[in-house]
Parts: structure tokens; C-alpha cells; sequence
């Protein structure tokens, strides 16, 4: 290491709280390494590679549900879908080290165009929606395809959620930070900035039906399942806020939750949520595990960071990244036992996977545990389910093809099985965009 560059460094030492003087250095610094890589590029032009690049994507069919009695539902049809399009801000490429110009957002983006405009849901929910791109390219491709949208972002993240449907008014509109101690809520482990975002929307056809629809994106870290189930356990009891005379509520986005964790036990086991042995232990180390100040976010360091067009460099690296001082310091963290308690209290009701429900009915050979798909998430690093389209559990279905009172489900989008995979993790040129594959459910509101 050369001398200057360590000097650089130990004058960045991470502090044990982020300051403002920290943010600065760490500001001027990225400053610095921008300025030198621009100098560096205009000097060693590369060869445009647009008219190389292949923008297509693998179109995926939306399988039909067979019903009991062989004939559809009749009431208000519609699709969501979930989608995590892959922050810019957070690609790293060592991360992604052999994805080459499939990270560049100017294929990406054409990319993900394409596959909005394929599959058209009539609402859809994504999750690391980077907040420039909002402004320059999903709002203004989302309304010209005649969707209305909302977005929401954490503090201090340079990403956040979107919805975006058509077809539908908006009666009501719910902004959550899930770091939030207010009314009683627990302390988080730390700040994280994870956000929720649900609406209550009424059909513009059909105006006696109408619904919640939320999404979310959870704290990502694989030792963070404690708090994911605080998380998850406040994002539900707020969103089912939304709902008034009982309509039903559809939460769909990227939980960062596989099966085995705890939190899909909490969210789809019935009353009273019973852990096995295995969740007290996954919970309690938990708790115990010592978070690193970058940990906060799935980004990393800006030093290899993917450039490219006009992409910022991730400000949460110097202003989101470290423990910051909260008003929560003080407050006594919830012992998990309780934790899991109050989420019982305060969401009674569990929430039905469309996918664990449904999906072996359409494509067997694909269908893991509890029903649910092999993956949603093919990256490098980790291959699994994460995203989900769930469905409050409003009781007995009162008709033969509910699945929960008022509420049937026609169709999912097929997922790939893992041999239809490339070897390396995704986005893949001509493949998909992003490292998860988006999921949509056809659902009928079937209630008079």
C-alpha cells in the first residue's frame, strides 16, 4: 500500500460513532476518487458497446390455477407483482464480479423497461428503487405506460420502495420507518432505515371493491432475523391499519426472509406462533451478534463501486452506514421470547403465501418448502426465496376457491427451476436485470 493512500486511510478510520466531520472526510474522499476515475477514462476511451449488448429478457408464462369446481371465480380480477430491481447505488463489483456491462445501468435500464412492459401487472410493488432513478426513469416510464405511483425512502438511503397501479383510486396512503420506538413499539438493534409503504386503493370498475396493498424491503443481514421479526411485526399491525370493514390486505416485497427463518414462522404460522428450538437459537445469537457499521445496507465500499452514466457515488457508506446516536439508546431491548409475543398480540391474524398456497398446483417439480418456489434471489453469494406476495388471513374461505375469506388467487408467474439457471449469479445479459426474479399472483376479490 502506498504511502499516501495509507495516510488516506487512517485518516478515514471509521469512528465509533459517524460525525459530521467523518461524513465530510468521507465526502472529499469520494470526491477525490470520482475526480481521478473521470481523468483516468477520458484519457483510456472505451469502444461503445450498446448496439453489442443484449437487451432481451426471459419472458416467464403466468400459470393458471386450476379451481375445485373447474370454473373461475367471478368478481374483481387483477395482478401484483413484486419486484427488486437492484439499487445502482448498491452494486459492488465484488459482488458481482464476472456480470461485466449487464450491471451498467444503460443496459439495465432497457432491460427492466422491457420487462415492465411485458408483464403489465395492474399493480406493482418494487423494492431498491434508487432515488434519481425514480425521477428520470420509473416515473416517467410508469406514467407513460398510465400507471399512478408512490414512493417512499428510508433516511439517509439512497433507495426506497415504489407502488405503482392503474385502474384504481387512492383513498388513503400510509409512509413508515420501520426504526421507529413511538406508541410502544421496540427498539430496533439499530437504525436501519427500512421502510414500509401501503395504500388503500378502490377500483375505478368495480367501486364496491377495494384493498390494501403495502410492500416493504426488510433488514437484509443474515444474522438480522431478530430484527426482521420486530420489523415485519410493526409493518403488519400498521398496514392492516389500513383496512376498514375488513377488505382485504395484500403485503408483497423483498423480506430478506427465507423459510427457515423465524420471521416467516411469525408471519405465516397460525395462532399462538410456537419456535422450535432452532428459532430461539437462530434469535439469540441474533441479538448477540456484532454488527459492523456497513452492515446497515447490502452496498459496500465505494472504491468499487460500478460507474456509469450519471449514477451517484452511495452517500450511505458515510452518512447511513454507522451506528448513529438514537433516542433509543436508552431504551431496554424487547427479549425475543417477548418480542415474538407481541407480534401474536398485535397481528393475530397471519398472512397466506399466494406462492406456498398455490404453486404446487401449477408447477410441482419447483415447489420446496411449504409450497414456496426454489428461489427468488440467484446472486453470487446467495441463492434462495426471499420476495413474497402475501394475503391476510381474514378466516374460513366462505367460497370454493378463496383461499382466505374473500380473496381466490388464478394465476402465478412461473419461476425458473435451478437448471435453467446460469452457473454464475445474475443480472445476465439477454437473462435478467436484476439479481431477483419478480413474482406476480393473479387474484380475484370475490367478495359482494
Amino acid at each position: 500500500m502506498g504511502k499516501s493512500k495509507a495516510a488516506a486511510n487512517d485518516q478515514a478510520k471509521k469512528p465509533d460513532f459517524v460525525t459530521p466531520e467523518y461524513i465530510a472526510q468521507m465526502r472529499a474522499l469520494r470526491e477525490a476518487k470520482k475526480a481521478a476515475k473521470a481523468l483516468e477514462r477520458a484519457a483510456n476511451p472505451i469502444e461503445d458497446t450498446d448496439l453489442a449488448f443484449d437487451t432481451s429478457f426471459v419472458k416467464r408464462p403466468l400459470l393458471k390455477v386450476p379451481f375445485g369446481n373447474g370454473t373461475a371465480p367471478e368478481g374483481l380480477s387483477f395482478t401484483i407483482m413484486t419486484y427488486n430491481v437492484l439499487a445502482q447505488t448498491l452494486i459492488r463489483r465484488k459482488l458481482f464480479p464476472t456480470n461485466g456491462d449487464a450491471l451498467k445501468w444503460r443496459f439495465r435500464s432497457k432491460m427492466l423497461q422491457a420487462e415492465i412492459e411485458h408483464y403489465m401487472p395492474s399493480v406493482l410493488c418494487m423494492q431498491e428503487v434508487d432515488k434519481d432513478k425514480f425521477v428520470t426513469f420509473y416515473e416517467p416510464l410508469l406514467k407513460r405506460l398510465g400507471y399512478e405511483t408512490a414512493f417512499h425512502h428510508g433516511l439517509k438511503k439512497t433507495h426506497g420502495c415504489c407502488i405503482a397501479w392503474k385502474g384504481f383510486d387512492v383513498e388513503e396512503r400510509k409512509e413508515l420507518s420501520l426504526d421507529d420506538t413511538s406508541d410502544g413499539k421496540p427498539r430496533p438493534l439499530r437504525n436501519t432505515g427500512n421502510i414500509g409503504l401501503g395504500l388503500r386503493l378502490r377500483s375505478r370498475a368495480q367501486p364496491a371493491q377495494f384493498f390494501v396493498i403495502a410492500t416493504t424491503h426488510l433488514f437484509w443481514h443474515p444474522e438480522g432475523s431478530y430484527e426482521r421479526v420486530r420489523q415485519s411485526s410493526i409493518l403488519v399491525e400498521e398496514m392492516t391499519g389500513l383496512a376498514v370493514d375488513a377488505c382485504p390486505v395484500f403485503i408483497a416485497g423483498d423480506f430478506n426472509t427465507d423459510v427457515t427463518d423465524p420471521n416467516y414462522r411469525c408471519l405465516t404460522s397460525c395462532r399462538p406462533i410456537n419456535l422450535n428450538e432452532e428459532d430461539r437459537c437462530v434469535l439469540k445469537r441474533s441479538i448477540e451478534y456484532p454488527f459492523a457499521p456497513q452492515d446497515v445496507d447490502e452496498g459496500g465500499d465505494d472504491d468499487d463501486a460500478v460507474e456509469d452514466d450519471d449514477t451517484p457515488a452511495d452517500d450511505e457508506v458515510g452518512e447511513g452506514a454507522g451506528p448513529t446516536k438514537s433516542s433509543f439508546e436508552d431504551m431496554t431491548l424487547l427479549p425475543y421470547s417477548d418480542l415474538v409475543k407481541r407480534h401474536e398480540e398485535r397481528c393475530p391474524e397471519r398472512l397466506i403465501s399466494l406462492y406456498a398456497t398455490k404453486y404446487t398446483s401449477v408447477h410441482a417439480e419447483n415447489a420446496h418448502q411449504h409450497g414456496e418456489p426454489a428461489f427468488t434471489n440467484w446472486a453470487r453469494v446467495y441463492r434462495g426465496n426471499l420476495d413474497y406476495v402475501f394475503v391476510l388471513d381474514r378466516g374460513d374461505p366462505s367460497k370454493t376457491n378463496d383461499i382466505t375469506r374473500g380473496v381466490s388467487c388464478g394465476g402465478l408467474l412461473r419461476l425458473p427451476t435451478p437448471d435453467e439457471m446460469p452457473t454464475e449469479g445474475l443480472p445476465r445479459e439477454g437473462l435478467y436485470p436484476s439479481d431477483h426474479l419478480a413474482i406476480m399472483a393473479q387474484v380475484t376479490l370475490t367478495s359482494e
